[in-house]
């Protein structure tokens, strides 16, 4: 796959803003066609149709060379200094063979890696070398006629120490299990993330999953940012109204991180506000909880 290069200001280029958009796009596809095809920049009359769905597309063509982008040579057309700006095919070429023979030189070395031996070894290293399988040194000639049984029979493993003796320790209590997730510490906490996803399914979306995050994330916006549980249930169910925080709040976490913007203009909202006379949960979200 060839690939072609384009200027920036092309859009902006007088000649393109004279065939207009039409045009422009004609000249573009050309160019990519002499880029695939490897042709110079020169390519026949013929593939014009081809290369615009416009209807007037000889127009184009002709409207091309008039302005100078293109030059009429008989039975093909030209484009005008396509070689100062793409690779020839000759260009082309030479990469191509400059990147097989790569390929070819990479492929010829790992055949040439003796069997046991890692692929990689680069030209130039010492012909002993020492590589670490585990905890066993081993002697590697890179002499592809050295096999690897000789390899190791020159190199027997070297004994490993036995392994010290721990320890037993004393029986300690035993655990109980974790608790689940829906059994926190803080009931408060608690109660704010089945708000949460109770609010959030409510206005369509599926039901979140509670996590340790979100208790953890509830309990520290209680505890350690001090907020009241009765500011924070507020601003929660402020902000699953608004058009803009519903989206963006889906989770007790982030909802921890903006409190503080949430909580200001949650205070700038609430005179056009109508607050809940008895402060419970909604029915659905009673349903829901």
């Amino acid at each position: 796959m060839t690939w072609l290069k384009l200027n920036d200001g092309l859009y902006a280029d007088p000649k393109i803003v004279e065939v207009g958009y039409q045009g422009g796009w004609l000249h573009v596809c050309a160019l990519s066609y002499c880029s695939q095809h490897m042709t110079d920049g020169v390519f026949p009359k013929a593939i014009v149709p081809r290369l615009s769905d416009a209807p007037r597309a000889k127009e184009l063509a002709r409207a091309l060379v008039e302005v100078g982008l293109w030059a009429d040579v008989g039975a093909h057309y030209e484009i005008v200094g396509y070689l100062d700006e793409q690779r020839s095919a000759e260009q082309i070429e030479a990469e191509r063979a400059k990147e097989r023979a790569k390929k070819a030189r990479a492929r010829k070395g790992r055949a040439n890696v003796p069997e046991g031996i890692p692929e990689g070894i680069p030209e130039g290293v010492p012909k002993m070398s020492r590589v670490t399988e585990t905890e066993t040194e081993i002697e590697i000639d890179t002499n592809p006629k050295t096999s690897l049984s000789e390899v190791l029979k020159n190199n027997p493993p070297k004994p490993t120490p036995a392994p010290k003796e721990k320890a037993q320790a004393s029986p300690g209590p035993v655990r109980k299990p974790s608790p689940s997730v829906a059994a926190g510490s803080n009931p408060e906490a608690e109660r704010l993330c089945f708000l949460l996803a109770s609010l959030v399914e409510a206005n369509g979306a599926k039901r979140p999953a509670i996590t340790r995050a979100w208790l953890d994330a509830a309990r520290l916006l209680l505890e350690r940012d001090g907020r009241a549980p009765e500011e924070a249930e507020r601003v929660l169910r402020w902000c699953q109204t608004d058009g803009f925080w519903r989206a963006n709040i889906l989770s007790l976490p982030k909802f921890r991180e903006k409190y503080d913007q949430l909580r200001l203009r949650e205070l700038d909202d609430a005179g056009s506000r109508v607050p809940d006379a008895n402060g419970d949960w909604t029915p659905a979200e009673r349903g829901l909880a």
